[in-house]
């Protein structure tokens, strides 16, 4: 598998124009943390798409799968708030991933009007794989980090998540 998803990141790494990475992001001549964390977060999304391409998954579907493979059945809303989007995005990817057989929706006995999803046994399979994929990921993430690198870049990363999470608490 791993060839695969290589030889095709290599593919369109070849017909793709480069992403636009800001060398010096930089805002009143200091470093501009949200510059370079949506630099960051551009090139993670575009890195994570290529490699869930030979899985025919797109980024954002992803998490869908795995959010309801380790919380289980959830609403249609229940899911939107675990992924912070939309309820509307979640239909959309919904329908994609029903019509491949990798996730179904259930309507409640007593309420008609309320809508559970679930994974299909194909759609564990579909985890089981992204678990695989992930795992790789995140070791080429690390390949070039020594081990007092990679605890500054995640307590970096773990500081940043909780600033923007807490603002995006206040703001809803």
């Amino acid at each position: 598998m791993g060839v695969i998803i290589m030889e095709s990141v290599s593919a369109h790494m070849q017909c793709a124009p480069p992403l636009q990475r800001l060398t010096s992001p930089r805002i009143d001549d200091e470093v501009s943390i949200l510059v370079l964390a949506l630099s960051t977060s551009q090139a993670l999304r575009a890195l994570i798409g290529l490699k869930l391409a030979p899985l025919g998954l797109a980024p954002g579907q992803d998490r869908l799968l795995a959010t309801l493979h380790e919380k289980g059945p959830l609403t249609v809303s229940g899911l939107a708030e675990a992924l912070n989007v939309r309820p509307s995005t979640v239909s959309k990817m919904m329908d994609r991933l029903a019509a491949r057989g990798l996730t179904k929706r259930n309507h409640d006995d007593v309420d008609r009007r309320r809508i559970s999803v679930e994974l299909t046994d194909e759609g564990r399979a579909a985890c089981q794989k992204l678990h695989t994929l992930c795992r790789a990921i995140e070791d080429e993430l690390r390949a070039d980090l020594d081990d007092d690198g990679e605890r500054r870049m995640m307590a970096g990363l773990e500081l940043l998540n909780e600033a923007v999470g807490q603002r995006l608490k206040r703001l809803r």
